[in-house]
């Protein structure tokens, strides 16, 4: 079978690990260049250990300036940009009553905001560029159906829902997809660290009895989907939810 990705340039934001390491690997195994960027770069050396033509940097996605560093980057390199994976996020638990603003806006910062910047930077090279493009935003069933004491977090990933549908509106003129990924429960560092565990410490024994699959998803069931998007598979594909859930929202 063809390499799916091949030619393809493609910006992936978060993906020192979890989601984004396993879209990385796959994207790279499929024939992608990438340049992987993450603001904590203690995951770096999983990334350099992948093979293929992959460029790691460290980035804030909520600096603007940032924001034009990677693009500017990655058209010194390759020429420019055709898939943007908005994966980085910023998640931490507290009900509503106990939020402070600083938690508040943090989450927006970095997932809202963080995300609409990655969004314009991209598209503006991809329009200026006229080849269209994908783009990629990382959403979540909470914010589909909310999620008790993660209110702040719910609100930025059903708020990036609106961002995506938005742009496809916009930018479809210009051959540009712009798609939402919808995650349910997943096996990462970060959904470890919520239920107590150790952030290498696998949940491949944890049996889920609300969810139809009754299983923990793993970052590379998300990383699958999130190839099926980029790639010219989903060429007639915009402004829609892939949701991987595992049947989560049949139940709600």
């Amino acid at each position: 079978m063809p390499e799916r990705m091949t030619g393809k340039r493609v910006l992936v934001t978060g993906a020192a690990g979890g989601i984004g390491l396993a879209t990385v690997r796959l994207l790279a195994q499929e024939g992608a260049r990438i340049l992987a960027t993450d603001l904590n770069p203690d995951g770096a050396q999983a990334l350099r250990d992948i093979p293929g033509d992959i460029v790691v940097q460290r980035q804030d996605i909520g600096d603007p300036t940032g924001w034009s560093t990677m693009v500017d980057n990655m058209a010194e390199r390759w020429g420019g940009i055709d898939v943007l994976v908005n994966n980085a996020a910023y998640l931490s638990d507290a009900s509503l009553l106990d939020l402070v603003e600083d938690q508040f806006r943090r989450h927006i910062d970095v997932n809202l905001i963080g995300t609409w910047l990655g969004m314009r930077a991209c598209a503006a090279a991809m329009i200026a560029a006229e080849r269209g493009g994908a783009i990629i935003n990382l959403s979540s069933v909470s914010g589909m159906i909310g999620h008790p004491n993660r209110g702040a977090y719910a609100a930025t990933k059903w708020a990036i829902r609106g961002l995506t549908r938005t742009a496809a509106l916009e930018w479809a003129p210009h051959d540009i997809r712009v798609c939402a990924i919808v995650p349910g429960p997943i096996d990462t560092p970060m959904s470890r660290r919520a239920r107590g565990r150790h952030p290498d410490e696998s949940m491949s024994d944890v049996v889920l009895p609300d969810i139809p699959l009754r299983r923990f998803g793993s970052a590379d069931d998300v990383a699958e989907a999130i190839l099926y998007l980029a790639s010219d598979s989903a060429r007639y594909v915009t402004g829609s939810e892939l949701v991987v859930d595992g049947g989560c929202l049949l139940q709600r």
